[in-house]
């Protein structure tokens, strides 16, 4: 079986776990900050390759210390991975950028897109995770961007670049695209499309060869100045690209348009659908009405969406959504937060809504970071509060948790099932420092 997810840039963590981290799991795993060490100089290489940095300010990753060979690793806001030690964060990427698989194992690298750009080739490296050793490589004779990444990262969907988006657009301009399948041996699929598409999501089902039987597309319409997008199903065995169908009614065809950036990604695996969080404008203007939406992909072939209770304000506020198993959570930077059960997405006798919504905290300028698990979610406000709010499944805020910093940026589940924490500043493992350029932690993976 196949699950794959567009790996678009995702403002906070997930978790699909049998239980949750528990209060005093997870105040035992949040520790007090240590005073930061010096930081080190960015290497030579980053600047030539980069540009220009802001002078080196502290961004260190505190306080408790990894236990003996525990490993940690570390994605920060431009991309970079890093290696954490007990001692500094070995940035052994930094002319590449990180997309973690859906179940953290793997991080895919590719070059940075100002870099990438320039060559006529595509080079990719698998990555370990959290222990960031480099388990294969591949070039590919022609330049792409990198779209997907499988569950288990093993298997990439790469499109040929477009030109840089306008402003108003999108997405980028091109005609006609080039789609590539690939693992570590090799590209495993070719096919050429016209049109303005983009890789979303491999479909659950096994065709010929070993290779997912359909790749779900984003098609960016018009091809020459996107404003809008819709769904497409390409069969990997016949090369047709057809309608989705209806989630909800699977004897009807999808055949509709939509405005809207992405800003947040998530996968339901264990329901096989891929979330991402909108914001656009109804008629695709950048001056239009606005409004935000959760546009749902069936990974068995069909899409729905979801609009949101307007408490939230995403239509003009950053937002950020999580999975825990049978739950979607959307969170916004007002503070609020709400959730709609997952199995009434599906089920024709339910009405797909929010059936909470609560105010968890003060309002910020960031979009929250969550991190779900089967009973609630951990949500991190960025309102200057040191502490993560919980809330349970049913919407009640259960005891919140005191972090080292404030405005947490990064959350994640280590082996132990404890929560850990990083922001601008501080973190809860380990006593490290990171570069200026490596910018604020985005995704935590610890062992």
């Amino acid at each position: 079986m196949w699950v794959v997810a567009g790996c678009l840039a995702a403002a906070g963590a997930c978790g699909d776990r049998d239980g949750g981290a528990g209060d005093a799991a997870a105040q035992h795993a949040l520790a007090h900050a240590l005073e930061l060490a010096p930081v080190p100089a960015p290497p030579v290489e980053e600047l030539a390759a980069s540009g220009e940095f802001a002078p080196s300010r502290p961004v260190a990753v505190t306080p408790r210390q990894p236990a003996p060979g525990r490993q940690v690793a570390v994605i920060g806001e431009y991309g970079h991975l890093g290696s954490l030690t007990a001692a500094s964060v070995d940035d052994v990427w930094p002319k590449w950028q990180a997309r973690p698989s859906l179940d953290r194992s793997t991080a895919v690298m590719t070059l940075r897109d100002e870099i990438a750009r320039t060559l006529d080739e595509t080079r990719l490296a698998w990555v370990s995770l959290p222990d960031a050793v480099e388990t294969g490589g591949l070039t590919i004779d022609a330049a792409g961007e990198l779209n997907a990444v499988s569950g288990d990262g093993g298997l990439v969907a790469l499109t040929n670049f477009a030109s840089l988006p306008q402003p108003g657009e999108i997405a980028g301009a091109k005609l006609s695209t080039t789609l590539w399948i690939a693992d570590r041996t090799g590209v495993r699929y070719e096919a050429e499309l016209d049109g303005n598409f983009v890789a979303e999501a491999f479909g659950r089902a096994t065709g010929p060869g070993g290779l997912p039987a359909h790749v779900f597309l984003l098609e960016h319409i018009p091809a020459d100045a996107p404003r809008f997008y819709r769904v497409r199903v390409l069969s990997t065995e016949t090369g047709e690209v057809s309608l989705p169908l209806n989630i909800r009614d699977k004897s009807q065809l999808v055949d509709e348009r939509m405005s809207g950036l992405s800003r947040s990604q998530v996968i339901a695996d264990e329901h096989g659908l891929l979330f991402t969080l909108y914001r656009g404008t109804i008629d695709g203007n950048p001056d239009g009405q606005p409004y935000a939406f959760v546009h749902t992909l069936d990974l068995a072939n069909g899409v729905w969406c979801l609009f949101l209770d307007p408490a939230l304000e995403l239509d003009t506020l950053p937002g950020s959504i999580a999975v825990g198993r049978d739950r979607l959570f959307v969170a916004s930077a007002n503070g609020k937060i709400g959730s709609i059960p997952i199995r009434s997405i599906t089920n024709i006798e339910r009405n797909p809504e929010m059936d909470w919504v609560v105010d968890a905290g003060p309002p910020g300028d960031l979009p929250p970071v969550l991190l779900a698990d089967a009973a609630g979610v951990w949500v991190g406000l960025h309102g200057g509060t040191e502490r993560l709010v919980r809330v349970d499944n049913d919407g009640q805020l259960g005891k919140p948790i005191t972090t080292p910093g404030a405005d947490p940026t990064a959350l994640a589940f280590d082996g132990d099932g404890q929560v850990v924490a990083a922001g601008n500043g501080w973190s809860t493992l380990g006593e490290s420092t990171l570069p200026a350029w490596f910018g604020t932690p985005t995704e935590l993976f610890a062992g």
